[in-house]
């Protein structure tokens, strides 16, 4: 708690920045819809010939349920997260510590 607030970014502030939003967010069980608004703020400010930030959001969603089928978002999230060696003990912590009343 001594390091709150939390600021997470990547270079450009988009892309990986939006991914960990997304992960982050659906695990504290945000809706699809708010997920992909959220993620499209990320990418506002490129304005890159040939940037489709639409398209690299389908490839990750579409990454997420394939790789990790579960009836929710929050379920492929959660399935994510694991894989990659964290535990439901600290799924059960970060969710405390972002929800707490």
């Amino acid at each position: 708690k001594a390091n709150y607030p939390v600021v997470f970014h990547c270079i450009a502030g988009q892309d990986r920045t939006g991914t960990d939003a997304y992960i982050l967010e659906a695990l504290l069980g945000l809706d699809e819809d708010t997920l992909a608004l959220d993620w499209e703020l990320s990418g506002l400010n490129n304005r890159s010939a040939g940037f489709n930030h639409k398209e690299r959001y389908d490839g990750l969603v579409a990454a997420v349920n394939k790789n990790f089928p579960a009836p929710t978002v929050r379920e492929r999230a959660e399935k994510f997260v694991l894989s990659l060696g964290f535990t439901e003990a600290d799924i059960a912590k970060f969710r405390a510590i972002m929800l707490e009343p």
